[in-house]
Order: structure tokens, then C-alpha cells, then sequence
């Protein structure tokens, strides 16, 4: 994704997709990213399960998780 969406490329051919890409919170959860390399990402090594219970606890904010084709079936559930 971060290949793709802050390319002038992407804002040219998808410029409400790129910006709302851009400007969301990314919160990435990484084996070995040390810098996520673009605006408004958090890295968090470890603890998912209870991040994301942080996280769906938070009220005024949806959460989306694309999981660049990993697969997390209990991501719902986690509360």
C-alpha cells in the first residue's frame, strides 16, 4: 500500500482514494518493519490481541483492516 497510494501515480488515477488513504491512521502490527515510510502509520510490535481491544474500544473512529492479504478471521470478535 505505501508503495502505492503517496505516488503521484495513485492521486492522479484515484486522487479521493489516495488522499483518504493518506490521511487515515495506519496502525501496522510488523515481524520486522522498523519505519512504516509513511504519514500518520504507528508501528506496534507485539500485544495485538490486546491493541486491538484498545483500539475498538475507542469511541468516534471505524476501523478497517485491509491486512495486505493476510488473513484475520478473529479480528471481529476480538473485543
Amino acid at each position: 500500500m505505501v508503495s502505492f497510494w503517496p505516488t503521484e501515480n495513485a492521486i492522479k488515477m484515484f486522487p479521493d482514494v489516495a488522499t483518504g488513504m493518506n490521511s487515515a491512521e495506519k496502525i501496522v502490527f510488523p515481524n520486522s518493519l522498523k519505519n512504516a515510510g509513511w504519514n500518520n502509520t504507528r508501528i506496534i510490535k507485539g500485544g495485538i490481541v490486546e491493541e486491538i481491544r484498545k483500539l475498538k474500544a475507542t469511541k468516534g473512529k471505524d476501523m478497517a483492516y485491509p491486512a495486505a492479504g493476510v488473513s484475520l478471521p478473529d479480528l471481529p470478535k476480538m473485543a
